[in-house]
């Protein structure tokens, strides 16, 4: 055999070699199965691996996994007798040492080792046709913090916990530099305080968009009221009050960004009709672009849209550029019917299920039960058409609201402060 072989020969004859590197020698080692076989520290898995890349006539030799040998003695195996005493927890299992070069030979104590009676006839590496070999079963209790990398995790992992619990009881006990006691109760107070002014620098930017159709859109009140019932807590912590204090002074600061956006949009800048009437619907707080080539088309669809719109907090009204349209009337209809797409998304907005009045309306079977012919349905309202055909385009989802329909429409503008002439 070469050194190599010999080194590896001598690691399976160690009674101390650990269960993992069995099975990475006999993933390369054939001419060892049997060796590993009957080493005191196989496991089941292995002894079925490699029986099932053996062939035939090896695997036979090798033994039943349910009836695995009695390990050999240290005297057996040529070693000390005091070699298979248990090793003590506290001290690290010694790996066994690689030659320092493929020149030398195997460094103790496996140079003078006996060679192992059931060696096979000669020394010869296998292609591995069956993946690797199962690894062995990962040790539990105690023992399991000093053996792998997962158990390092699970011990790491508890380490941190420790620290975060620590951290916390520290920050409620009354040591120096905690805000626990008068400290705590002076902070909680500071952070309520703040709070109180940043909720009321709300209500007074909220007047700006008071009434307006998308008000709901504009002003999250789901979120305003989570924040309220948290500092409304009567068991507030100091962790708490800072959560209240951030989130409240991110609200303000967003909404404070949305309302001076809406001021500076409430002049046509543009000098167009449609831009006209978008400001005259939102008062500043919905916008207009001229790009529905780029924003609105579908790739998957041949078809151009003509427009569209997007919801939240600074909603926005795209159509194609003016002269594109052959009519202004054309221009005003399509501009109405995503205005209407803007109002039925702050209309959900008031409600826990998002489903608005408009759904409801639509649910029940009116406006052909489609949110786009309600669309359609708002803008011919407006412009008390009875017709989607403008001369060279015919324009909407092929659905004409009749007068039920449009008191119906009627009513529920009414109800949103949404502009209906």
């Amino acid at each position: 055999m070469g050194d190599l072989e010999d080194w590896e020969a001598g690691v399976v004859r160690d009674p101390r070699t650990p269960p993992q590197a069995l099975a990475d020698i006999a993933e390369r080692r054939y001419d060892l199965h049997a060796a590993i076989a009957a080493h005191p520290r196989v496991y089941p898995g292995l002894i079925q691996w490699m029986d099932s890349v053996k062939p035939p006539a090896e695997a036979s030799a090798l033994p039943d996994p349910s009836a695995l040998p009695e390990p050999f003695t240290p005297t057996q195996l040529g070693l000390p007798a005091d070699t298979a005493q248990p090793v003590s927890p506290a001290q690290p299992i010694p790996s066994a040492q690689p030659p320092a070069s493929l020149g030398q030979s195997a460094p103790a104590p496996y140079a003078n080792a006996a060679p192992y009676a059931n060696a096979g006839p000669s020394s010869q590496y296998y292609p591995i046709s069956a993946g690797r070999p199962v690894p062995p079963p990962r040790r539990r209790g105690v023992g399991c913090w000093l053996a792998g990398c997962g158990c390092l995790t699970l011990a790491g992992l508890f380490m941190v916990v420790l620290f975060v619990l620590g951290g916390l009881g520290s920050l409620t006990s009354s040591g120096s530099g905690t805000p626990a006691g008068d400290s705590g109760s002076e902070e909680i107070a500071e952070n309520m305080a703040a709070y109180q002014a940043d909720l009321e620098a709300i209500r007074t930017l909220s007047a700006d968009f008071a009434g307006n159709p998308v008000a709901p859109l504009i002003l999250d009140q789901s979120e305003l009221d989570r924040i309220a019932a948290q500092a409304a807590d009567p068991d507030m912590t100091v962790f708490a009050s800072r959560s209240v204090k951030q989130s409240i002074s991110w609200f303000r600061a967003n909404l404070e960004t949305v309302v001076a956006a809406a001021q500076q949009r409430r002049t046509n800048a543009s000098g167009t009709a449609s831009e006209a009437l978008v400001d005259q619907a939102g008062n500043g707080y919905i916008d207009i672009a001229w790009d529905a080539a780029q924003e609105c088309n579908d790739p998957s669809s041949e078809e151009s849209a003509i427009g569209c719109a997007e919801g939240g907090s600074s909603p926005m009204v795209h159509i194609m550029g003016e002269s594109d349209f052959p009519s202004a009337l054309a221009v005003e209809h399509v501009v109405l019917h995503e205005l209407a797409h803007v109002y039925q998304r702050a209309d959900a907005a008031r409600f826990d299920d998002q489903s608005g009045e408009a759904g409801r309306l639509t649910a029940q079977g009116l406006f052909n039960g489609s949110d786009e012919s309600f669309a359609d349905c708002y803008a011919l309202t407006y412009q008390n058409l009875w017709s989607l055909d403008f001369g060279e385009w015919v324009y909407g989802y092929g659905y004409v609201c009749n007068d039920s329909e449009r008191q119906a429409m009627r009513e529920w503008a009414a109800s949103m402060n949404v502009p209906l002439p």
